[in-house]
């Protein structure tokens, strides 16, 4: 019994010193200091999502605006106050958010790009936009 909880003691302690702390990297904040900057378009999507802004665009600056406001080429969106950490099957961790009314997530991936999707996760036409 003595090993079982050296070893449950062990295991424990190095969840919490080594587990990545997804919740922490999952909030506004998060979200603001990492979105803004030059960001590559990947794939514009189709259709009018966020009044086609990334179509025929090779690349789109993104700023902060107002107070819950980016800008995307001098175009205001609206932020969501819902944050939520999304597991990537192929390793890390996406921040999931409402970018004016839009599903979008964002994540830095282990080749030290930045991904920032928008529109809905499953969707072939989504908009991906990737920075280093």
């Amino acid at each position: 019994m003595r090993n079982f909880l050296i070893v449950f003691a062990a295991l424990t302690l190095g969840q919490l010193l080594f587990a990545p702390a997804a919740d922490a990297q999952c909030d506004a904040n998060y979200v603001t200091a990492n979105i803004q900057g030059a960001w590559k378009v990947n794939n514009p999507g189709s259709g009018p999502v966020l009044g086609g802004v990334f179509i025929g665009k090779p690349q789109v600056n993104i700023a902060l605006a107002r107070r819950g406001y980016i800008s995307i080429d001098g175009i205001e969106f609206m932020i969501g106050n819902s944050f939520a950490p999304e597991a990537n099957p192929r390793g890390g961790t996406w921040c999931s958010f409402v970018l004016h009314g839009v599903p979008a997530r964002i994540m830095k991936a282990s080749n030290n790009w930045w991904m920032l999707e928008i529109g809905e996760h499953n969707e072939r036409n989504k908009i991906e936009l990737i920075r280093r």
